[in-house]
């Protein structure tokens, strides 16, 4: 075997030379790569541009390094040191010269050139470099000061300047995205607050509207419901002067319950309503409620059906006041839409859920009406012809009903009925709710008790007088005074045991009265009831606040009023003796399309016109002509007359055969 060539000291010059080039491109090579990690390692788009400059200025060196950078045409300035600012214009000639030509810029300047008076200074050198992305400038970099010794180093940082130039295009395009993306979500969160002040700007306006238009009905309308239960006390009234009361308290009544539905859907729709948990008897509210329907039942010939099991627990805890709503307004509704047949309660009890059902064998409803049934103001085809239906007594049940932790279900068909169905839960409890004494008729003040003194302030004169009238009658002692003001100075000289404070009134309202006198001599002992006709009793810590021990809506009854002083007071009272149930009278079944045919034409023809005219006498005339010959039928006209019902009977009229 041959022995190698000896290298001559030439050869191996050139050989060390080349070996230390190779050992300096690799270090250049790792200094670059490890330039690109670091920029890699910052995210955003102010934490990469420092990340970049300092990384810059600890690999290379030098004394400063500067970037220029464009977003949305802005042009934005940053250093090593930490300076961040937007400029206007481009001042450096060399930066400027960079940028028109996208080229670098390589100078050597000596000490006089050098911001820094350092002799180590001398014949370094300042770098500009133009950061491209194919033909798109993204910045420009500017690199301070640098050694002579890193000369070198140039050619090889080409390829992390493009790595920089394609990092910061991607930061300022997330950055402008971002940038527009918050922008945009700020100006729709300011529509969203604009709206959103807007939306409970109207709703203060509409709650102000409502308790405003509450107090303006309900004020006149506790006058005409007042009198009338005032009047009712009168011994020596006629039959019919009796049946004339009736008629307007129950028309009274009726408007009080529309305005009380219209209220209650917007307490409902404001997120005002609240459950009102009692302790109550389940076995015998479905007993009472088919008690209280059973005459309405009766006077349309309708069997009226009640199906509680055995099991059915005694006392439970729930809101006893709406639920007894719901279950009125569904059974109500039952006997209005069925003309024949029966009206079904049923109940049933399972594992601490109470579930009712209410169906009937009337009109039915059809798929489309089911499908709006509990929208606002929505009638079926059956109630577009009645005068008595609001269209807010389901969609309010369906709200009381959700509220107390159940849905209503509905199943229907045309001709043959509907079944409305719910179940709530209600908490079983042991101690049976305080049983009730039924109201009797007071006829005055027990014996040896104090000579009670009441005063009486409302600015409206009727409700005032009613009061009077009311408490005098049975020998309390009353004053009135028309606003707080005058309250203030009866008080002082008469020193009443007991105030009823109108809330709204001229001058001074009832709770700044309240909270003066309560700061009176002797104010504190004495009893301040607010009566209020406002929409909603939210406000009732407010009123306590002021100093009042409670408060009653109007319109009042008769049976609150003294309960009340019964309560505050210790007040007794004489009552009238109860006198003998008296059997409910048979309600007689509606007579027959036969019998009605009867009635010969002309006064068939008079009775339409005088039901079309709501001439009550004109209808009782017709009674009596034909009360010989069809009693029973006779009996039912009177009854639609006495009723002011009618509509149902020119409806019933409408139903006879042209030709009968």
């Amino acid at each position: 075997m041959n022995a190698p060539a000896e290298m001559n000291d030439q050869e191996r010059l050139r050989l060390d030379e080349r070996i230390r080039k190779l050992a300096s491109e690799k270090a250049y090579l790792e200094l670059v790569n490890q330039l690109m990690i670091r920029l890699s390692a910052m995210p955003g788009l102010e934490k990469m541009v420092q990340n970049m400059l300092q990384s810059i200025l600890d690999t290379i060196g030098g004394t400063n390094v500067a970037l220029y950078y464009w977003i949305d045409e802005e042009i934005y300035f940053a250093d090593v040191y930490g300076e961040r600012r937007r400029i206007e214009a481009i001042e450096d000639p060399k930066v400027q010269q960079a940028i028109e030509t996208r080229q670098p810029e390589e100078f050597v300047h000596d000490l006089e050139d050098s911001q820094l008076m350092n002799v180590a200074l001398q014949n370094a050198w300042t770098w500009v470099l133009p950061l491209l992305v194919g033909k798109d400038l993204i910045g420009v970099l500017k690199i301070e000061n640098l050694h002579l010794g890193t000369w070198e180093l140039r050619r090889y940082l080409r390829s992390f300047l493009t790595y920089a130039a394609a990092v910061l295009k991607n930061e300022i395009l997330g950055h402008t995205q971002l940038t527009r993306v918050n922008q945009e979500l700020r100006v729709a969160n300011a529509f969203l607050a604009e709206a959103r002040d807007a939306s409970e700007s109207a709703s203060r306006a509409k709650s102000a509207f409502l308790a405003n238009m509450s107090h303006e009905l309900r004020t006149p309308l506790n006058a005409v419901l007042g009198f009338t239960q005032l009047l009712a006390r009168d011994d020596n009234l006629a039959e019919h002067q009796r049946q004339n009361l009736r008629i307007i308290e129950h028309s009274g009544q009726h408007l009080l319950e529309l305005i009380n539905d219209i209220l209650e859907l917007s307490r409902i729709e404001a997120g005002r309503l609240t459950l009102r948990n009692v302790a109550f008897n389940l076995q015998s509210l479905p007993a009472t409620l088919i008690e209280m329907l059973h005459v309405k039942a009766a006077a349309k010939a309708l069997e009226l059906r009640l199906n509680c099991p055995d099991d059915l627990p005694c006392q439970v805890e729930g809101d006893s006041y709406h639920l007894r709503q719901v279950l009125l307004n569904l059974l109500g509704n039952a006997i209005k839409y069925t003309d024949q047949g029966w009206v079904a309660l049923r109940v049933h009890w399972a594992d601490g859920l109470a579930s009712f059902e209410v169906a009937d064998s009337g009109r039915g409803i059809s798929p489309e009406d089911q499908a709006r049934l509990f929208d606002p103001f929505f009638q079926a085809d059956a109630a577009k012809t009645r005068s008595d239906s609001t269209g807010l007594g389901l969609t309010i049940a369906r709200d009381y009903v959700r509220l107390m932790g159940g849905d209503i279900l509905v199943e229907s068909q045309v001709g043959k009925g509907s079944r409305f169905s719910f179940s709530i839960p209600l908490k079983t409890i042991e101690q049976p709710p305080a049983e009730t004494e039924e109201a009797a008729t007071i006829l005055g003040l027990a014996m040896d008790q104090p000579a009670w003194r009441i005063l009486v302030v409302d600015d409206d004169d009727n409700n005032r007088r009613y009061l009077m009238q009311l408490l005098a009658g049975i020998g309390f002692e009353v004053q009135q005074a028309e606003n707080g003001s005058q309250a203030l100075e009866l008080f002082q000289y008469w020193r009443p045991h007991f105030i009823w404070m109108d809330l709204h009134m001229p001058v001074m309202d009832g709770l700044e009265a309240t909270r003066k006198i309560r700061t009176l001599p002797g104010g504190g002992p004495v009893q301040i009831v607010i009566l209020t006709a406002t929409a909603f009793d939210q406000d009732r810590e407010k009123l306590i606040a002021a100093g009042a021990d409670g408060f009653l809506r109007k319109p009042i009854r008769i049976n609150d009023v003294f309960d009340t002083l019964r309560q505050r007071l210790g007040a007794h009272y004489v009552y009238a003796t109860a006198p003998e149930p008296t059997p409910t009278p048979r309600v007689s079944p509606e007579p027959d399309a036969a019998v009605w045919c009867r009635i010969p034409v002309p006064l068939r023809d008079r009775l339409r016109h005088a039901a079309a005219t709501l001439d009550a006498d004109d209808v009782r005339a017709v009674m009596s002509e034909i009360a010989t010959a069809e009693p029973e039928l006779a009996r039912n006209i009177k009854r639609y007359a006495d009723d002011y019902r009618f509509e149902d009977l020119l409806e019933r009229l409408e139903q006879i055969p042209a030709q009968g």
